[in-house]
């Protein structure tokens, strides 16, 4: 299997904001709902890789490399479904090249072993209690820190309502995918707000003059030096400095009047002081 080639660390704002990463298995990891459609374990340990990866899984290689690179960071990963824990367990082993990366210890599913559903048990509506006990089973986790991934809107809205984790709802037949991913990162990335070119000249302009008191800038302040001082400064602090100018920015007119006066001034100081 080749890697996706992809830059990970672009992914932080993610890593940054949850410390456990949930998925459920048919109709998010894979593309198809194998419990429905009877897939047994022996099944998928003989189907050659080329039909694992394009007929039965989402985005195979991109989440094998997303979930190394969770754990390269310390981060929590499980599976809640209600599906056979044999099967998923087998199409994992698969993905991962049978290392330990899926056990007992990270899939819920009420159905253990290749057992299936029958009169004596039925899945739950809700896969509430399963997140309970992961989240009680891990140190320094709140509810807030969890995101889930899953294709069931009703499942994902209980969740997100009776215990306050975040969801992330993936459609059927096309399941947890990079695009899953990348649009999540866009929700959590602040947009920038650029000025125009002619608005930036001005703003320069204006900090400039007012920092320096309308002396030349420094021979060694070059344009790539001001663009740089420009990229440092944000709105708040342009709209404080052009404030400063204003309130203290004096007409020619009044400082006529204001010379005319200090004159007098100085008169009548020297006419009382040598009288």
């Amino acid at each position: 299997m080749d890697s996706t080639q992809i830059d990970f660390t672009k992914y932080q704002p993610i890593l940054d904001k949850y410390k456990v990463f949930i998925w459920d298995f048919d109709y998010t990891l894979l593309k198809i709902h194998a419990y429905s459609e009877g897939i047994t374990q022996a099944q998928v340990e003989s189907l050659n890789w080329n039909k694992l990866s394009k007929s039965h899984f989402s985005d195979p290689i991109f989440f094998r490399d997303f979930v190394s690179y969770l754990l390269k960071h310390q981060k929590n990963i499980a599976i809640i479904s209600f599906g056979t824990y044999n099967v998923i367990k087998a199409y994992l082993d698969r993905l991962f090249g049978g290392e330990p990366i899926f056990g007992l210890h990270n899939i819920y599913t009420p159905l253990e072993g290749n057992r299936r559903y029958d009169a004596t048990l039925r899945p739950s509506s809700n896969k509430n209690q399963y997140i309970i006990d992961l989240v009680r089973s891990l140190e320094n986790v709140k509810y807030s820190d969890v995101i889930m991934f899953d294709d069931s809107k009703n499942i994902l809205d209980v969740a997100e309502k009776d215990l306050g984790i975040n969801t992330v709802l993936v459609q059927q037949g096309i399941g947890f995918t990079r695009n899953t991913i990348d649009n999540l990162l866009n929700t959590l990335s602040p947009q920038k707000i650029f000025l125009k070119k002619d608005q930036k000249e001005e703003k320069k302009k204006i900090l400039i003059e007012g920092f320096t008191t309308q002396e030349k800038p420094s021979e060694n302040l070059n344009n790539d030096n001001l663009n740089d001082i420009d990229d440092d400064i944000d709105d708040d602090s342009y709209d404080f400095v052009n404030g400063i100018n204003k309130a203290f920015y004096v007409s020619d007119q009044t400082m006529i009047y204001i010379n005319i006066l200090v004159v007098l001034l100085l008169i009548v100081w020297f006419w009382n002081y040598y009288n």
